[in-house]
């Protein structure tokens, strides 16, 4: 390979490595946390909770990207963010704050 090509694959490995890894650091902290909200105590609910999570980002991992690549990033980047603080801030997301 030449360095270029070697530099664009380290580059791309990185990435979705660390894609992975911020993915995947849900889990372990989730299972022990879950014990804290209103249902975390079944099994059966909490895997689902993160079935949901993993569904959710397969399907818009997809939809974002190519968003982010026709449009200038920022613009995607934005609507990623405001989804997120939507989801945050949300009124029935409120009640998980409090303890």
């Amino acid at each position: 390979m030449t360095p270029l090509e070697r530099r664009a694959t380290v580059s791309l490995a990185s990435i979705f490595a660390l894609r992975m890894l911020g993915m995947f650091l849900v889990l372990p902290v989730f299972a022990i946390e879950a014990h804290a909200y209103p249902g975390g105590d079944d099994p059966a609910r909490v895997g689902l909770a993160m079935g949901i999570y993993g569904l959710t980002q397969a399907v818009l991992q997809l939809p974002l990207g190519l968003a982010s690549t026709a449009s200038d990033a920022s613009g995607s980047s934005c609507w990623g963010c405001w989804c997120s603080r939507w989801a945050v801030c949300s009124p029935r997301s409120r009640t998980a704050w409090r303890r």
